[in-house]
């Protein structure tokens, strides 16, 4: 890097073209500069020299791998406007001239990411340009992991396949939703076709045991707890990959605390599924406060709760105990 250089008005840039070129063409190309103690430019002649001396090699891994690394230090650093496009070209020319050779994986998994990081920027009802992408990087996955002999690409490939593959699973919900009606929680999900969710009747106790839920002993914990309701809820599909939101239905329930908690799978397993679980109220009683001064309201209709009996809890950390 030149952070710490001074860099004098003619800095080389690299914004040739040629430096994207396949790698005969790249070797010969000139990358003329009056800036000699540019790194980059050192950079980009130290690989022309090495691409170079493996152009004649009787195995060709040396050369892909660093035509690849290449590509990539140009990619990084180059300043052309369409470099994300001669980069992906360049890598096709390597997977089309070197498609049996298992040093061209690491181009096929590059090109995968490629299309890995543009799904990324898909936005549900906005942006749908990419909303696919990730599919084209599964099918590229999917066909190196064809290949016999398990190369730097090859490995690569596989932990972006499972990436991609991954089941998740989030929900949001209310904290507090009125007795006998039904209320709705937001889902968050991504390769999931169905939902299972169990309701648990909640209190102090519970609370104080599970008060994380990440932790190996709390997730055992929330399977061995005995549900008032379980049911299941199939989630729209889109064939995308992408990850999706859907508002669901739960049914009404008497004023209390509970706790919902939802799985990937029907049997809730801590090894496969993917878990999420969160409190919540069922509770007529809302309140309102300006400083000191706290308003007891119904929170259906936002009336004054008539005689109403207020207890008012401070919670301040304890140091000596390390707990609120």
């Amino acid at each position: 890097d030149e952070r710490d250089i001074k860099k004098p008005a003619y800095a080389f840039e690299i914004n040739q073209p040629e430096a994207f070129a396949p790698a005969k063409e790249f070797a010969a190309a000139k990358f003329t500069t009056n800036d000699e103690l540019s790194l980059y430019h050192k950079v980009l002649v130290t690989y022309q020299k090495l691409i170079a001396f493996h152009l004649d090699d009787a195995n060709p891994d040396a050369l892909i791998d660093a035509d690849i690394n290449r590509l990539q230090f140009v990619k990084q650093n180059g300043v052309m406007n369409d470099k994300n496009i001669l980069f992906k070209k360049a890598l096709e020319n390597i997977t089309k001239k070197y498609a049996d050779k298992p040093a061209a994986a690491q181009a096929w998994y590059l090109i995968a990411q490629q299309y890995e990081a543009a799904a990324a920027g898909y936005t549900a009802g906005k942006d749908t340009t990419h909303q696919y992408d990730r599919i084209k990087a599964k099918e590229i996955c999917e066909q190196v992991l064809k290949q016999k002999t398990q190369s730097e690409g090859w490995v690569n490939c596989y932990n972006l396949l499972n990436s991609i593959n991954a089941k998740t699973q989030n929900f949001t919900i209310e904290k507090v939703n009125l007795p006998g009606q039904p209320f709705r929680a937001l889902v968050n999900y991504r390769n999931i076709q169905t939902l299972y969710l169990r309701l648990v009747k909640a209190d102090d106790k519970l609370r104080k045991e599970l008060t994380n839920y990440y932790n190996e002993g709390s997730r055992k914990k929330l399977l061995t707890l005995t549900s008032i309701r379980s049911w299941q809820q199939a989630l729209p599909q889109t064939n995308d990959l992408q990850q999706h939101s859907v508002e669901i239905k739960i049914d009404a329930l008497p004023a209390g605390e509970y706790l919902l908690i939802t799985s990937s799978d029907a049997d809730f397993s801590t090894k496969k599924a993917v878990l999420g679980a969160k409190y919540f109220y069922a509770s007529n009683i809302s309140f309102v406060n300006s400083n000191i001064d706290f308003f007891v309201l119904h929170r259906d209709n936002g009336q004054p709760m008539a005689n109403a009996a207020v207890q008012v809890w401070e919670q301040f950390y304890d140091y000596k105990n390390y707990k609120y």
